[in-house]
């Protein structure tokens, strides 16, 4: 399971064994759709967009996260020199932040999907194997805390990636968790409408959207921090619904674009209800 150099380290063997190899070509492909970029590899598992638009809002969601304090770790149950996972890691922003913040730690960012930069901090590795296989976890050894970055609503997933982190994790590892969701209670706007079709289409994608920090939706009751994050949330609202509204509940792209809009421009101008992280 491990290799050990004449200190006695272990390195886990996904450094050893995979990323030593070229990423295929069929990873790199994508396709435009929608008028956006989406992988062609897994694009079923991730049905989201990953051209320059989406990198860039996910950079500005991540430096609003880590000033909102998302990002701060409890390092008493959490060692600062151990192995780190982060699990569907996508564009890769949580795993650079914490090498960078945490040089003592080595970090392996893992995900079915490439769009990761090849520029990273000298801790940080990342590794393009298939996390939905039962044995993903084998290679890798003695992790002291694993992230498991936002999975769309795939509970299938979940499931496969807790069963692998649990079992590759030393005894006293930690596991956490991140998502986003919507909380809303007016139910007469286009926004409750989009969310709820929003929800049944993933459902039907078995998918589900149903988290706890809590950013108000009326402006009277959150702070600027929170405004400016829940804008960078909501100009995402066309990366999460093209594909699967078109897909599974028969939307037009300008059907999508448009209501976007109208749940977008509601929820800017304040009603009762959450964003929850």
């Amino acid at each position: 399971m491990s290799q050990s150099d004449s200190s006695g380290t272990h390195e886990p063997k996904a450094h050893l064994e995979i990323y030593s190899e070229p990423i295929g070509d069929d990873y790199k492909e994508r396709e435009i759709r929608y008028g956006r970029e989406y992988p062609q590899k897994h694009g079923d598992r991730h049905p989201w967009p990953i051209d320059e638009y989406e990198e860039s809002r996910q950079r500005d969601q991540a430096v609003q996260l880590q000033e909102l304090e998302q990002w701060r770790h409890q390092f008493s149950i959490t060692t600062r020199t151990g192995y780190v996972l982060d699990l569907r890691t996508g564009f890769g922003l949580w795993a650079m932040y914490f090498a960078d913040k945490n040089p003592g730690c080595r970090v392996f960012g893992v995900d079915f999907v490439y769009m990761q930069p090849w520029e990273v901090p000298l801790n940080c590795d990342f590794h393009i194997i298939d996390l939905t296989q039962p044995d993903w976890w084998e290679i890798y050894v003695d992790i002291s805390l694993v992230h498991i970055n936002d999975l769309g609503g795939d509970i299938s997933l979940l499931k496969c990636l807790l069963a692998g982190a649990f079992r590759c994790c030393i005894s006293c590892g930690v596991v956490e968790l991140h998502g986003i969701t919507l909380d809303l209670y007016n139910r007469k706007g286009p926004a409750y409408r989009f969310y709820k079709d929003l929800q049944t289409a993933y459902f039907k994608d078995e998918r589900q959207l149903s988290l706890p920090e809590r950013i108000p939706l009326k402006s009277e009751y959150s702070t600027h921090l929170q405004k400016r994050f829940l804008k960078t949330w909501l100009d995402g609202l066309e990366a999460l619904a093209l594909d699967l509204m078109t897909k599974h509940l028969g939307w037009t792209r300008e059907r999508t674009l448009l209501e976007c809009a109208l749940t977008r421009e509601e929820l800017h101008n304040g009603t009762d209800g959450f964003l929850t992280m």
